[in-house]
Order: C-alpha cells, then sequence, then structure tokens
C-alpha cells in the first residue's frame, strides 16, 4: 500500500462519551470515497484538535492489526465551516490549519483529474474557494497552476466564484496570458474584470471584427464585468451601441476601481450612467472619473466637441440635454429646436413641455392654460401624435409607490394632495390610499434634466395656492389626474358597432392668450377655441348606424367608487339630470345621500383591474415594461 497517495473522505463519528470508561473518546471512522470505513485516532490530526460529523478530511492510509487506520488527516474548511458560528468553534486553530492544508490538497488534485474530481464532490470546490479567498489564496494558486498546467480552464472557472478574482487572476499565470490566448483557452466569460479592463483595445478590436449580431451576444456575456471607463471607450470607438441594447437589468457590478466584486442592488445601470456622464459634459458639473484611456480615444476619435456631440450614442441624449438647458434658462428657441426634431417632437415628454411651457412664460392664466393644454393634449393624443403610454410621459408624471401597489396593472401616475386628519395629522392622499412618498412636492435642488412636471412648473412660478399642500384644485394636481383618466377611458372610446375611436363632442371656450409667434419669434395675443368638456363621445364614421350618436362617458363622482359612467349601458339618471351609478352617486346635490355600504369597496384594486382590463394602457405595460 502507497503511504504517500492522498484519500478524501467524509467523518462519519468522532468523539462522544463512551459510557464504558466514562470518558470521552479520542477516535472516530472516515468514510472514504469506496464506502469503506477507516480508524482515526486523534493522534493523527494534523491541523485540528478534533473532528466534527460530516467534515471532509484528507489522509493517507496505514494498515494497523484491526484493519485500516487514517494517518496525517488534514481537516478541509469550507465556506459553510467557517460561516456557520458556534461557541465550539475554535477560528484561530481554523485559520493556522488552513497553510497546513495546501500541500496534501496539491497532491490530491495532482492524482486525479482535477475537473472531475470538482464535479464528483462539489463540497470540495467550497474548500477550494475559502482557501483561495484568504491570505493564503496566492500562494495555492500559482502552486495550482504549476502542478496542473492543463487544468487553466476549471481554475479560472473556479477563482470566478471568489470575492478577490481580479487579485487570484492577474497574480496566477493567467494574467500573463495575451488576449488571444485567453479567448481561445478561457472564453470572455472567465477573464477577470480588471484584466479586461488592461487589454480594453484588445476587446474594441476583436469586437469591430465581428458581426453587430455577435457583438451584442459578446457585449451581453460581459457586461456585468466591464467598468464604465471600458463602456465608453467601446461606444466611443464605435464597437458597442447604446447599453439599452445588452445590458442586464439585474447585474453584478464591478466598482470603479475594479479592486474586488461586488453585487450592489441599487447601483446606476450603465445606461443611467452614461446619461449622467453626457449630462455632465453639458452642465460642466458633477463630472464622472474616467481611467485615462477614454480620454486618449476622445481625443482620437473626435476633432471637437460638436464630434462628439454628433456621435450615433450620444447625440439623441444630448440633443435632449440642450433643450432642457434651454428650458430651464428659460429660452424659448428650444420649441423650435422640438419641431424640428422629428423624434423629440413625438417623443410626449418634450411636445408637453413645448406646448405648456410657452404658454406659462407668457404669462397666461392657469385657467387659459389648463384648458389649451388639455385641448391640445386631446388632439395629440386622436391624431396619434403622441402615446400616453410611453415610458417619457412617466418622467414628467411619475409614479408613486402607493399607485404601484394598489394598481400593478396599469401605470398611473401620482395625484397626491393634501389632507388634514381629524387628529391634526398632516398627510397625503393617492385616490383615497395613503401617500407616503408623494410624487408632486417639487424639488428643485436636483438636476433640471430630471425635473418632472411639478419641477418645471414651479421653476416657471406655478406654485400650489397653499404652499407644501397641493390640493385637487391645483393646476398641477389637474394634470396628472387627467393624464390617468385618459389612460383608463381609452379601453371604452370605441364604437360598439364599426370599433373606430369616437371623437369628443367638444364644448368650446373662446380663450385669448399670447404665444410665441414661430416665424417672427415675437409675442403675439391669439383668440384660440379651447375645450373644456370632454364627457361626450360620438362615432364620427359615416357609413356606421352609430354615426354623430352621443354618449356620455366619464368616472364616477363618488371619492371611492371607481366605476365607470356609461351612458350606453346606464340609463337611469336623478333629479338634476345626472347619471347614477351603482354606488348611488350622481352630482353633489344628492351626495349627502349615498348609501356609503354601497359605495364601500372592498378591493378597489381588483374592480379596477376588471374595469380596465381592455385598456390599451394595461395592455402597452407588458410592452414597456415596469
Amino acid at each position: 500500500m502507497d503511504i504517500t497517495t492522498q484519500h478524501l473522505g467524509k467523518v462519519k463519528w468522532f468523539g462522544g462519551s463512551n459510557s464504558k470508561t466514562g470518558r470521552d473518546n479520542d477516535y472516530g471512522f472516515i468514510v472514504t470515497e469506496d464506502k469503506e470505513s477507516v480508524f482515526v485516532h486523534k493522534s493523527s490530526l494534523k491541523n485540528c484538535s478534533s473532528l466534527n460529523e460530516d467534515n471532509l478530511v484528507l489522509f493517507t492510509r496505514k494498515v494497523k492489526k484491526k484493519g485500516l487506520a487514517a494517518d496525517n488527516v488534514i481537516r478541509l474548511i469550507s465556506l459553510k465551516d467557517e460561516s456557520t458560528y458556534s461557541s465550539e468553534v475554535d477560528y484561530d486553530e481554523i485559520d493556522k490549519g488552513k497553510p497546513a492544508s495546501i500541500t496534501p490538497l496539491l497532491s490530491y488534485l495532482k492524482q486525479t483529474s482535477f475537473s472531475s474530481t470538482l464535479e464528483k464532490h462539489p463540497e470540495l470546490e467550497d474548500v477550494l474557494i475559502n482557501l483561495l479567498d484568504s491570505k493564503h489564496g496566492d500562494d495555492f494558486i500559482k502552486r495550482l497552476l504549476k502542478s496542473n498546467p492543463p487544468q487553466k480552464l476549471t481554475v479560472a472557472s473556479l477563482i470566478k466564484r471568489c470575492r478577490n478574482w481580479n487579485t487570484l487572476f492577474n497574480n496566477s499565470s493567467l494574467g500573463s496570458l495575451s488576449f488571444n490566448e485567453c479567448l481561445e483557452t478561457l472564453g470572455l466569460e472567465l477573464v477577470a474584470p480588471e484584466y479586461i479592463t488592461k487589454n480594453i483595445k484588445n476587446l474594441s478590436e476583436h469586437l469591430s471584427n465581428q458581426t453587430e449580431e455577435q457583438r451584442l451576444s459578446i457585449l451581453k456575456e460581459i457586461n456585468e464585468k466591464l467598468s464604465f471607463s471600458c463602456v465608453l471607450y467601446l461606444i466611443f470607438s464605435g464597437t458597442a451601441p447604446h447599453p439599452k441594447s445588452w445590458e442586464k437589468e439585474e447585474k453584478e457590478y464591478i466598482n470603479s476601481w475594479g479592486k474586488e466584486k461586488q453585487e450592489y442592488s441599487e447601483k446606476p445601470s450603465l445606461s443611467e450612467l452614461l446619461k449622467t456622464f453626457i449630462e455632465s459634459t453639458v452642465t460642466r458639473e458633477k463630472r464622472i472619473e474616467v481611467e485615462g484611456f477614454v480620454r486618449d480615444i476622445y481625443k482620437e476619435k473626435f476633432k471637437s466637441f460638436e464630434d462628439y456631440c454628433k456621435h450615433s450614442v450620444i447625440h439623441p441624449i444630448i440633443t435632449t440635454c440642450f433643450i432642457k438647458k434651454k428650458i430651464f434658462h428659460k429660452d424659448m428657441s428650444f420649441v423650435a429646436d422640438v419641431r424640428s426634431n422629428e423624434t423629440l417632437w413625438h417623443n410626449p415628454e418634450m411636445w408637453f413641455l413645448s406646448e405648456i411651457i410657452p404658454l406659462i412664460y407668457a404669462e397666461n392664466s392657469e385657467e387659459s392654460v389648463e384648458k389649451v393644454i388639455l385641448h391640445k393634449l386631446w388632439e395629440a393624443l386622436l391624431s396619434k401624435h403622441i402615446d400616453i403610454d410611453h415610458p417619457s410621459i412617466f418622467k414628467l408624471f411619475p409614479q408613486c409607490q402607493t399607485l404601484k401597489n394598489n394598481y400593478s396593472h396599469m401605470p398611473l401616475s401620482c395625484e397626491a394632495f393634501h389632507w388634514k386628519a381629524d387628529d391634526e395629522r398632516h398627510l397625503f392622499l393617492c385616490r383615497s390610499k395613503l401617500c407616503h412618498d408623494p410624487q408632486v412636492m417639487p424639488d428643485l435642488q436636483k438636476t433640471y434634466f430630471d425635473f418632472s412636471i411639478f419641477d418645471w412648473l414651479a421653476h416657471y412660478g406655478i406654485n400650489y395656492a397653499t404652499e407644501n399642500a397641493p390640493s385637487k384644485r391645483d393646476f398641477p394636481i389637474k394634470l396628472a389626474g387627467y393624464i390617468n383618466r385618459i389612460r383608463e377611458l381609452s379601453s371604452k372610446l370605441n364604437c360598439r358597432s364599426c370599433g373606430n375611436l369616437m371623437i369628443p363632442d367638444m364644448k368650446y371656450a373662446r380663450v385669448e392668450i399670447k404665444i410665441l409667434d414661430p416665424n417672427t419669434q415675437q409675442w403675439v395675443i391669439k383668440p384660440v377655441n379651447a375645450a373644456y368638456r370632454l364627457t361626450v363621445f360620438s362615432c364620427n364614421s359615416e357609413s356606421c348606424n352609430e354615426f354623430d350618436l352621443k354618449y356620455y362617458i366619464n368616472h364616477c363622482l363618488h371619492y371611492k367608487c371607481y366605476e365607470l359612467i356609461d351612458s350606453r349601458d346606464i340609463k337611469e339618471k336623478c333629479s338634476e339630470g345626472r347619471y347614477i351609478c351603482s354606488c348611488g352617486a350622481c352630482c353633489s346635490t344628492h351626495a349627502n345621500q349615498i348609501d356609503q355600504g354601497a359605495a364601500a369597496i372592498a378591493n378597489p384594486s381588483v374592480k379596477h383591474r376588471e374595469i380596465y382590463k381592455d385598456s390599451p394602457s394595461f395592455r402597452n405595460f407588458q410592452r414597456w415594461g415596469k
């Protein structure tokens, strides 16, 4: 028998009280890979003073009178062993025992097939990772690769799971491989982040030789190990498109210095970092620090800042930034910029700002602005000029957590208002629910690139009637509520006969407003027709048998009811001529006569989902995503 051969085993039992001697046992048994039981005595333990059941051990064997016995027993410390707290665990002994396990481990791995051994014994992989993550990791990885040179792939796969991945990769022979050798031997998936950063130029050249589909596949594979500086380099060099087409929604991020691999649950995405970086090149504030190679590729690819602005990835973002900069500085020439850009002109955020800001800047009354902007909004929706569910609309009209939780089936914008409770508490309510994160309060301290409509209106002097206490009567809250009603009503505005979208029977008010003449760039007074009633609808198709038949479609007036009043279904009216909802609500005159029991809703979210399940906004939510 070869007494130098290393054997892997698991402790069956060790120690325990002996009823015959009245003392604790100083021996036990190990079960080998071949299911043999091997006697083990305390005197044969080399890096520990005792063993526990299921401990993984390496040992040599010797034959004694009563059978096989273990000798030179080395306890292997797994991640689980070290992370499990127990008052009986001697952590100093564990730490001192690690270096003693290196030579036996190397000997065992050399006499077996490394990769097949790890497949057969996954618990051994945890032992190796724990050792690699310790202060002895550098020494172990160098000796491991030296004794098992053909096993680079298995070793690279192993150290990828280690906290000090970069250090182990760079300090081992893996870090000295050329970029092409890494590609051939390991593939990009097993290459450490810091190695990629050092070889970013080689990566860019490699990507340039791939098809567009292959590039995206590679970028998706390595996106979690790319530093932001690497992303900028690839974008500037033209070998990577916008990150939104290849970054993962949830990922492991590498910190800016590439020292360690860390997981962040709330770390900005690459797309968000890119947006922030581009914004900083406009404001020259809060610049993101980048590696020197980014400045080098910038100088190589761009002759001027204008060239940088024309880059295919940069241009769409920076154009919006310059427009918002103009809006912030009250430069009304931004309107012409928006209208001359087809993409921005159909972007709901840009379209809305280009319509409402000039009206406010010209000091038109809030009542006039309200009538005009709601009319323009409806016309834009009817003509399909803008999409009410486009993600950009939520930059202007953000969601609050209250509506996200209660109406997860349909995205609705926050329309919270201030409420003083009977116990004198100052609260915010959003659709009769407590709102703990109202999005309607202006915050002019944040960057204007992230302004909501509430911030923009405050910046232009449109404030709430009572400071810090928005009410349903305030213009900004009306706007948010109107946006939500459009989303909900849109499912019911199709003719039931021909299926076409019905048009509103608008009641117009003659309004004089001051506007900026796009030709002369002068302010002029102009009379306009502004619709102020959008509750009566009719089919506009002359061939339809429902042509020009008018129907009342609106929400119930009761603040706790979400029922839709549709005169095609509800016929009963009160003495005031208003349709009566199933909850009993009809008009302000009869408000006190409502049966509160009937009006109460056990689960408003479920009812809302059922009423508006056919809404395009319900379906678009799946398309645009949360």
